[in-house]
């Protein structure tokens, strides 16, 4: 699981401006209809393969802009427990989370296992759905995270790319495919623009980027 950095994020000191609507998007949040679907195993590991980024994202989001985690945890609790939007397996996982006190005092580490949990517990005997793929990494290069620079995030995204394709290209090569490398350089563009710290700084890189990227072209 890499799907954030630790050491970044708990480097985060106090709450941000935006915490406020970080955590009223975490209770808000509306599980996706196939995770009701009840004793279909694959259409619930369907379903959380579509819904997965978000959750993660509203998680993250709150973890960047620095919502106090029993907060976060308590909306996530309540989402999950709605009745014609929520989803009981989540609830459960959360509930047991909310009492897990050597996790609490590391939300980055604790939100990891929870969606390691879901994870395991939607893709169990799902052939085709386990999350151990070459392309988590990829899946997880979403946004800019606090403290890294342009060029850090240009190399994660390129390395988790080049992951994802597996052993039949090198970084050698890769540059060559022009499908190949309009993933990567769009991918790039988008994380620089969700800069989740700095909103409008996102903005400005994201359309520099895209500038140079179709001048070179």
């Amino acid at each position: 699981m890499q799907w954030l950095e630790a050491r970044t994020l708990q480097r985060i000191k106090g709450k941000s401006k935006n915490s406020t609507t970080a955590l009223n998007t975490l209770e808000a949040l509306k599980f996706h209809s196939d995770l009701r679907a009840g004793d279909d195993s694959t259409k619930m590991a369907e379903g959380w393969e579509t819904f997965r980024l978000t959750f993660i994202r509203a998680i993250t989001n709150a973890l960047t802009h620095g919502c106090d985690w029993m907060e976060s945890l308590a909306c996530l609790h309540v989402c999950s427990r709605a009745l014609k939007t929520g989803q009981q397996r989540v609830r459960s996982i959360v509930v047991t989370a909310m009492k897990d006190t050597s996790l609490l005092c590391n939300p980055v580490l604790h939100a990891m296992v929870i969606v390691a949990k879901l994870d395991s517990s939607f893709s169990l005997g799902v052939p085709g759905y386990s999350r151990e793929t070459p392309s988590a990494a990829w899946e997880a290069c979403v946004s800019r995270l606090p403290g890294k620079d342009a060029l850090t995030l240009a190399n994660r995204v390129f390395d988790s790319y080049l992951q994802k394709l597996g052993d039949d290209i090198d970084h050698h090569t890769i540059w060559s495919n022009e499908q190949y490398a309009s993933e990567i350089n769009t991918r790039t563009a988008n994380c620089l623009g969700n800069d989740v710290r700095d909103p409008a700084h996102g903005r400005a890189n994201h359309h520099q980027f895209t500038l140079r990227w179709h001048e070179a072209q």
